[in-house]
């Protein structure tokens, strides 16, 4: 058994169990599983799930049944940033993709959770929220188990997430801050690229300029949706390509790869109804620049 606790608090008093597994939006399956199998108990005995949740009853949900680690364990390091029972934050080095294109595969960030999780006594999948480019750095967010996951996943491009990058862009934008609202969609000519097309998918990025250097400027950025090379293709199509990202217009005089870190997550854990911010400091080869 792997039972997670959680008290219940003023956002779920007077609540059924079904209401409160709705709002973390756990699928029907999952709903069902738990209540067949008696997987969840409130002060340790079953209720129905039309039962009414009162202010500190303590839900327990035995999450084995949805829980395992599911990537193969490798034993590299991990600069762990923020950990609780419920998420744990890792800062990214650059050179690493998040995941494996199949799950026998290996060198990948995925693969080194999974060994810490090992290690640990973690039995867990490793529930990875959202993905950065192999070369860009900073925070990523990890799911614990099953019941954030689903909230987190289900809300990720809305405001309960908030996540903000340094960039390096070449040149001066003209605007001291804006924000960028054009949509993205595959460049149809180069798999690996995408571009600003108005019949593509809404993508928002604000930024300010934080500072400037001769050639070049610092950004902080945030973004309102998470589409792939949003940074990337926003900041081109402004003429202010990443330095280093040659696939976009980047110039690589500076820096070899592309010049974006992930600074910082901000969140409200929806189990604990903590505020959680975690920044991730400055790699060496952006402070060089700055």
């Amino acid at each position: 058994m792997d039972i997670i606790k959680i008290p219940i608090d003023t956002r779920f008093d007077n609540q059924s169990i079904l209401e409160f597994l709705r709002y973390f939006n756990v699928s029907k399956p999952k709903i069902h599983l738990l209540q067949q199998h008696h997987l969840l108990l409130i002060n340790d005995q079953f209720r129905p799930f039309h039962h009414l949740l009162v202010l500190g009853d303590v839900i327990s949900i035995d999450v084995s049944e949805f829980e395992s680690i599911d990537f193969i364990p490798e034993f590299e390091p991990i600069d762990i940033l923020y950990e609780d029972y419920d998420v744990l934050i890792v800062n990214k080095p650059t050179g690493i993709i998040i995941h494996p294109a199949e799950k026998s595969e290996t060198k990948t960030l995925v693969n080194r959770i999974a060994g810490y999780y090992q290690q640990n006594n973690i039995n867990r999948q490793i529930r990875y929220l959202h993905r950065l480019d192999t070369e860009t750095t900073g925070c990523i967010l990890i799911a614990k188990h099953f019941l954030i996951h689903s909230y987190l996943a289900n809300h990720w491009d809305h405001e309960i997430v908030r996540r903000q990058y340094l960039a390096l862009v070449m040149g001066h934008p003209f605007k001291e801050s804006d924000t960028i609202t054009f949509p993205i969609g595959k460049d149809r000519h180069n798999n690996n690229r995408y571009r600003v097309k108005y019949e593509g998918e809404p993508a928002i990025t604000s930024y300010q300029v934080i500072d400037q250097y001769p050639a070049y400027s610092l950004l902080r950025i945030e973004l309102k949706t998470g589409k792939t090379h949003q940074i990337r293709v926003h900041m081109s199509h402004l003429g202010h390509p990443l330095l280093g990202d040659t696939l976009y217009g980047g110039l690589k005089e500076k820096i070899t790869r592309v010049a974006l870190h992930s600074e910082s997550i901000e969140f409200i854990n929806p189990v604990s109804g903590k505020s959680i911010k975690v920044a991730a400091p400055l790699p060496e080869d952006l402070l060089r620049l700055l």
